[in-house]
Order: structure tokens, then C-alpha cells, then sequence
């Protein structure tokens, strides 16, 4: 399976920040339907964020692991042990667009397991 989440700033005060996750984003007979990804708060009430090393941006690392795992049949039991991790070395790296592709969570996994 094919997924990529993006992230969408809100707009406005009352508007949060969403990610959605395309799955089989390369299939040519039908356009990807994207759905909400799950925020999974543990240390942002406020929700989604990325580009720094904050309390938003762990939460979007948790919650993108999270549904990640779900959809690969990996043992989520290891995802309260790295996705500081990810948050650093993937999250704090998206600017104004979050656009993480399955396969760099698949590589960055092997790395860091391998390790």
C-alpha cells in the first residue's frame, strides 16, 4: 500500500491544522481518497503542527506513527520509544507544507531499527 499524509494549515483562529493520509496515491484508475488522520494528544491539546521541535509537531509524530503502524501491522509497542525521534528527524524538517511519503517512514524505520 501506498500512503502519503499531507498537512493542511487551518485558517483563521478557530481553524486547526489537519492531515490527511492518500492512500494508493500512485493508482491510475481512480484518484486517492484522502481521510483525517486521528490526532492521538498526548502533549498538545491544540492539535497538529510541524517545523519546530514542539509540543504540536510530537503529537503529529505520535499520531502519523500511529496511523502508519495501523495500516503496516507493525507492533505499535515501540512507537512510545522513537517518535521524538521522528518528530526531530522528520517532522521539524516540513516548513509550510507537510508532506511525508510512506516510504520515507519505511526507510527512516530500518535506520533507526537497524541501529
Amino acid at each position: 500500500m501506498k500512503v502519503v499524509y499531507i498537512g493542511e494549515k487551518g485558517i483563521g483562529r478557530d481553524e486547526s491544522n489537519i492531515i490527511f493520509a492518500f492512500e494508493d496515491y500512485d493508482s491510475t484508475e481512480r484518484p486517492p481518497i484522502p481521510r483525517k488522520i486521528k490526532h492521538v494528544e498526548r502533549h498538545s491539546p491544540d492539535g497538529f503542527e510541524w517545523g519546530y521541535g514542539g509540543s504540536g509537531p510530537a503529537d503529529t509524530a505520535l499520531s502519523i506513527l500511529h496511523d502508519y503502524f495501523a495500516l503496516t501491522d507493525r507492533d505499535v509497542s515501540i512507537i512510545d520509544n522513537i517518535y521524538h525521534r521522528f518528530k526531530f528527524d522528520i517532522i521539524l524538517k516540513q516548513k509550510e507544507e507537510l508532506k511525508i511519503f510512506d516510504t520515507e517512514i519505511e526507510e527512516w524505520l530500518n535506520e533507526i531499527l537497524e541501529k
